[in-house]
Order: C-alpha cells, then structure tokens, then sequence
C-alpha cells in the first residue's frame, strides 16, 4: 500500500521565505514513524514548504496562493471550474511531482496565523483535493491538523469542509495517530472504515464520508507522538516517537556553513574557525522526547497535565539514528519541559554526553529545576539555547500565577547560563488579569536589571486558555467566562471587581506594545523582540564555529546579521522606471487622476513613496506580510500578490486641521488617492 502526505504552507505569504533558513516541521513526520512503526513502510512525504518557496524565490509570478484567499472562485472550481484556481493547483502539484498513492493525508497544521490565512489553507486544500481525485481515480484523501482552535471550533470546521468538498474521504479532527492508523487500514482492506470496529474513535457521517476524532480527548494537551500497544507493533527498528523524516526532503534543508554566511551576510573569515575534520553541515531537526508538566502556573493549559515520556535509552537511540541516517548534528529539542524533574534532566544529560554524539541542540527549561551543576551538564551535553517562561517577573505577579520561583532564582540562573555561554530566551506574558501600570513600571525595572543576561524575548499577551486553572474555576479567581473565541483556544472575560472584556483586551493590546517598544529601545535594536525559533540555523553555525567561549562575539555578529528580500529591489527598480517613462501603465493613471508621486527609501526588506492630490498626501510603504501583518483585511492595508502595502495619512489630516484647510475637501482627495492604492499596488508588482 503506498501511502503520501502533503503539507501546504503559507511561507511565501509572509517574510519567513527569505528572513530566516526555514527547516522541516516535525508533525507529519512523527505521524509518519508511527505509522511505519505500525507496519506501513512505503509513506511518501511532499515537501510543498522548500519546493514551493524555491519556485518563489526566482519566479514568483508562478506562485499565486492569494489565488485561494477568493471564496467565490474557489467555490466556482469546486462546483465547476475556475481557470485561474486550476492552473495555480496544478501547477503545485507538478512542482512537487505528485505521483499516484493509494491513500493521499494533506495536513493544515502549517496554517496557524488569523482566520483569512485558516480559511485560505482550507480552500487550498479542498482544491488539491479535487485535482488529485481527478489525476488518480479511487485514491483515499483525509485531511487534518487544524490546531489553532478548540475541538468544538475544530468540528465545526471539518464538517462544513466535508459538506464543500465530498472528494474528501475523512476528515480527522483532534489527534490524527490513531485515526490515520485505521484509515491505512481499512484502505489496506479495501473495507469501509466502519467494518473495522475501531476503538476509541467517534464517527459522524457528512455527505457519505467521515468525520473521526478520538473518544476521549481534552483540549489545551498537545499530543506530538503516540505509543503503539505492543501487540500492534510490526516493525520495532522504528522507535516508539521517531520523526520518520524523509531523506531527500531533508537533505535539501542541510545548508553549508557558506550557504549561511552568504544568507545571513556574515564574514567570510569565519570559516577560519571551523576546526579541522568537523563536517560543515547544518541541517536542524525537531525532536521531541515528552509532553505534559507537573506544576500547576495558574494561566497554562498544560497545567498539571499528565508528563508522558520516551525511554532515555530510546530518546538517544533516535538522536544516533538521526546523526547517522541523515547526518543531522543539530536539534531543536520540542519538549514543553525538558526538566520536568531534576533527576530526569540529570539522567538524560549524562546519557547524552556518555552517547558523545557531537551534537548541538535547544529547548524549553524551566529555571525552578535548575542549578549551577545541572548548567555545566546542559553546556557539556551541547546545549546552545535555552527558551524559559518568566512570564511576568515581578514579586506580585510570581505569586499571583503561582509560578513557584523567586525572582531571585530567575536571575540567579540567567546569570549561570549566560556566563556558561548559552543563549537565553525567555518568554514574558504581559496584561495578566490585575495588572497594573506599576506592575508594568515593575517589569520594566526588571528588564533593566537583567538587560545583558538575555539575548532575546517572546513578548505574547496573556490568554484565557481552556484548560487553565484560571478556566477551569473561574469564580474562585474572580472572572466571569465569555464566548468561545475561535483560534487559540481562549474565551473572552470579564474581571470582576475589574476591567470588562473590551477594557481588558485594549489594555493587553497596550501593555504588550509598551513592552515590546520598552525592550526594543533597552536593547537599542528590534532584533531581540522579533526572535524566533526559525533563526536556529544562525545560531547553530555561530556556535558550532565559535564555541560557547565566544559568546559575545556571537551576540555582536548575530546582531550584525540580515537578510535580504530580492522582491523588493526587483520591484522599486520597476516602479522608478515606470515613473520615468512616458506613457506607462504607472504615469497614465497618475496622470488621468491629477495624483502625482514621490519615490522615498528602499531597504533590504521594503520601500516607500508618496502619493499627493491637491492638498492630500498619502505616504504607503510596501513589505511582506509577517506575524504581525497577516492577510485579514485593514483600513490602511492594501493586500497584493507579494507585498502588503500600508497607507499612512491620518497626521496630515491633522495638520490640514492646524491649518485651517477645508478638511472635507482634503478627506476627498485623500479617497481618491486611496482608491487607486490597489491598482498602483497591481503594477508596482508587475515586474517580473
């Protein structure tokens, strides 16, 4: 039976394509051990992320996926056809060169930004779903991996693509293990799946297919890979948790030590550094060993959760595998909590230097269970990256969450880290319930005081998380429970004896930018607050060559790094030489509509001009979209094919109003300009 799972991707959506190497996710490939685990070895997996953004990269009139952000269309091809919609979707699949499979699984699990992108996801599937039932008749097609949503939201989304796109055979809702298992079997069969009497499954029928999701499942507990009872194990070689990544898809992510210097434009001498016989690859692999946590921080959903973990023996048998299958020296750990218990964190450190595999790797800590000697283990064991939650690091807040740890244990252990040489990323939640402005002028005095002890932030505002002790009793915190929202897994609030939800959600919205520009400007720089987990290959090649000796010099060339949007130079030559010739598309509209332009900077990653009517002017600056500029739609956000342009004009009005000028006159001219945004956007972007 040959089976195939294609993951779409929003990558070239956003600036993810060219602001960091991107590396494989790990999801469909622990889906994928499992299933080998299981008995079923022929599995293929489409990489639609790097092929797609390659094509992207040189030719990217091929790539069109705001094609699917058009319901209608999309509706129009899944009812009839629709040229545009066909072409595009063809066109991915022959750029992966999609063969014929028996059973065809598309994962969404890449789709996690605001509900346009979601639904954009989902129509995309839909439609690689119809073209596949057309190439290869009788091919099995299930969908899963929304994970951006509780369950109810989940179901709700499934059923109504199993009512929109009947070539879908199943759609799996929640955890995919055990379902995709029994659909490979029934396939394998060629018996309906409910001739199999599967267990623990709930189905629902829509439109002749099937809706499956697990009986007994709670939402908030992320699940990365599955146990196998041991009856049903038909290959043991697999290990139980083994991300089964594919090899040719991986070796197109195993960069070279020049492949990152030239991305991130750093100094060719490094290379010098590179001690002699050491392999200059970087490919970086998810890994995960456990899930669950036992502490009981009152704001987390994974609060008190079950801590389910690999055998430490197994969990380095996969790591060697790794190395020695692959040639992977370089992990990015995805445990929740690597040090759930100090004696579990000494073991496995201790089994890992002993194994003297050479590797470098991050992951999430906790600095409750952590100590100087355990820090010299982490160094020794080739830990170059630790990501912790703080939270909110100050006496009141500490103990309001119930975080169980001193302020001065969070220093103390930063502290020991960083002079180790490791690289620390915490994790701050501003706008917790109660907060205040001296919370906030609290925070920043502890920001201040341990400025040089972290290298980068994840600034998020707190949440109603289902499954939190703050939601799970409600009454005892002092909140009264909302609506359901539809991503994230959250409800609105109300405080009582406090703020409304209105006032709450405005004053998390406010704390977190004050902080976010309160870092930026401590640290002299955007870069700490902006850091993700996708600039690993940066770091791994600055460790792996200089060493945790030389942190600092890390730190200063890590600070030096960028990259570059090759879009953007492309188009801003475009748009200057149609501004300078006569008769273009360019100067004919600006022409017919008396608006005339002004060209001001282009940088690495995007432009500006202005666009002036009469006494109106309208400044627009062009750039990818990113986290914080996704696809929904805005007042002052223009969404092309490639760039999201943002209108600014609100400071002339009110310079317009200092003046005493006609501000209904200039609001006129200011609608016009703004009614043309969209077609200069449409020719600012013609230029390939």
């Amino acid at each position: 039976m040959k089976i195939a799972f294609l993951t779409p991707s929003p990558i070239v959506l956003k600036h993810d394509w060219y602001r960091d190497l991107p590396y494989q996710k790990v999801g469909v490939s622990v889906l994928v051990g499992f299933l080998k685990r299981a008995g079923f070895p022929d599995i293929v997996q489409y990489d639609f992320n790097n092929n797609i953004m390659r094509v992207y990269a040189k030719y990217p009139d091929r790539v069109k996926l705001m094609l699917y952000a058009d319901q209608k269309a999309v509706e129009r091809f899944l009812l009839s056809d629709d040229r545009e919609i066909r072409k595009q979707t063809e066109f991915l699949l022959d750029t992966l060169k999609v063969e014929r499979h028996d059973l065809f699984g598309i994962s969404l699990s890449h789709f996690l930004g605001d509900t346009r992108e979601i639904n954009l996801g989902i129509r995309l599937a839909e439609c690689l779903t119809k073209v596949l039932k057309e190439r290869f008749p009788g091919a099995v097609i299930a969908v899963g991996g929304l994970q951006n949503m509780s369950l109810p939201f989940q179901k709700a989304e499934y059923r109504r693509i199993l009512r929109e796109c009947p070539a879908i055979d199943y759609a799996v809702c929640g955890d995919a293990h055990n379902a995709m298992l029994n659909i490979c079997r029934a396939v394998k069969r060629g018996i309906p799946f409910n001739a199999l009497g599967a267990k623990n499954l709930i189905c629902k029928t829509i439109k002749n297919n099937l809706l499956i999701q697990e009986e007994k499942l709670q939402d908030g507990h992320s699940h990365y890979f599955a146990t196998l009872p041991a009856q049903e194990v038909r290959n043991a070689a697999v290990p139980a948790g083994f991300p089964a990544y594919d090899k040719a898809n991986s070796a197109s992510y195993n960069y070279t030590g020049k492949a990152i210097r030239d991305f991130y434009h750093l100094p060719s001498s490094l290379a010098k550094y590179l001690k002699r016989g050491v392999p200059d690859n970087y490919l970086t692999l998810h890994v995960s060993f456990s899930e669950g946590c036992p502490f009981n921080c009152l704001f987390c959903g994974m609060a008190r959760s079950e801590v389910v973990s690999l055998d430490i023996g197994e969990s380095i048998r996969i790591l060697k595998m790794l190395k020695e299958e692959l040639g992977c020296r370089h992990f990015l750990f995805y445990n929740p909590n690597f040090n759930p218990t100090c004696k579990y964190a000494r073991a496995f450190l201790e089994q890992l230097i002993k194994a003297d595999l050479g590797i470098l790797w991050a992951d999430c800590f906790n600095l409750r269970n952590m100590d100087r000697d355990l820090i010299a283990l982490m160094r020794e064991a080739g830990v170059i990256k630790i990501v912790t939650g703080v939270e909110y690091p100050t006496k009141r807040m500490l103990k309001y969450i119930n975080k169980g740890l001193s302020l001065e244990k969070i220093n103390r252990n930063l502290e020991e880290l960083h002079k180790a040489g490791i690289w620390n990323h915490i994790l701050l939640i501003t706008g917790l319930p109660t907060e205040t402005w001296a919370d906030v002028r609290e925070l920043e005095d502890w920001l201040k005081a341990t400025k040089d002890l972290v290298n980068s932030y994840t600034v998020g505002s707190f949440r109603m998380v289902e499954g939190s002790p703050f939601y799970r009793d409600p009454g005892k915190f002092g909140f009264n429970l909302k609506e359901a929202m539809r991503l994230y897994c959250e409800s609105a609030f109300d405080e009582k004896n406090g703020l409304a939800w209105k006032e709450k959600a405005f004053q998390n919205l406010r704390s977190n930018r004050h902080i976010r520009q309160f870092i930026d400007e401590l640290k002299q720089s955007r870069k700490p607050t902006s850091s993700r987990m996708a600039d690993s290959h940066l770091l791994m090649y600055l460790y792996r060559v200089l060493g945790h000796g030389r942190k600092k010099l890390i730190e200063e060339l890590y600070e030096k790094a960028y990259t570059v949007n090759p879009h953007i130079a492309s188009c801003h030559s475009h748009l200057r030489a149609q501004l300078h010739r006569r008769g273009s598309e360019l100067n004919s509209l600006l022409g017919r509509n008396a608006i005339s332009m002004k060209p001001g900077f282009s940088g690495n990653e995007s432009l500006s001009f202005s666009l002036e009517k009469g006494r109106a002017r309208v400044f627009c600056s062009m750039m990818a979209r990113s986290e914080d500029i996704l696809i929904n739609p805005a007042a002052n956000l223009v969404h092309g094919d490639y760039f999201v342009l943002k209108e600014e004009e609100q400071l002339l009005l009110a310079e317009a109003a200092f003046r005493k000028q006609s501000l209904p006159a200039i609001s006129k001219e200011i609608a016009a300009i703004k009614r043309h945004i969209p077609k200069i956007l449409n020719i600012a972007e013609s230029w390939h």
